[in-house]
């Protein structure tokens, strides 16, 4: 994942089931359907709350 400040992340998800969701849910906010209300890092996990 590339950020606005240029930075790239990797994202390792547990099964293809997870990444069909999250490509789905990433695909809301470009689409503006949903937003990102904020994150929270929990040791090696972000969490997203969506609005």
């Amino acid at each position: 994942i590339s950020l606005k400040d240029k930075s790239a992340h990797s994202i390792l998800l547990k099964n293809e089931d997870d990444v069909e969701r999250f490509a789905d849910f990433l695909q809301s906010v470009i689409d503006k359907e949903h937003q990102l209300v904020s994150t929270r890092i929990l040791e090696n996990t972000v969490e997203i709350v969506k609005g």
